[in-house]
């Protein structure tokens, strides 16, 4: 399966399941991959949140590009907590 594929079938998927967080999908994705043989990297972030004291916020790296979770320019007000 195409990782770009993959990436749009779990974000849609994740528009019916309830409670599935970018976390969530992250696992579902890079499980996805691995089945495929590609390797992809679930990256963890966390920004200050003027609202909540601070937000988090998982999305898969593949191929050194965001294929799932969000626009790389709004992914770098995040601070890279782990690479999973």
């Amino acid at each position: 399966m195409l990782p770009e594929v993959a990436a749009w079938s779990v974000r849609h998927a994740a528009r019916l399941v309830p409670g599935a967080a970018c976390l969530a999908q992250a696992l579902a994705l890079k499980y996805l991959l691995l089945r495929s043989n590609e390797a992809c990297v679930i990256r963890i972030g966390v920004k200050a949140n003027s609202d909540k004291g601070f937000g988090a916020h998982a999305w898969v790296v593949y191929g050194g590009q965001c294929i799932l979770g969000g626009e790389e320019k709004d992914l770098k007000t995040f601070s890279k907590l782990v690479d999973l």
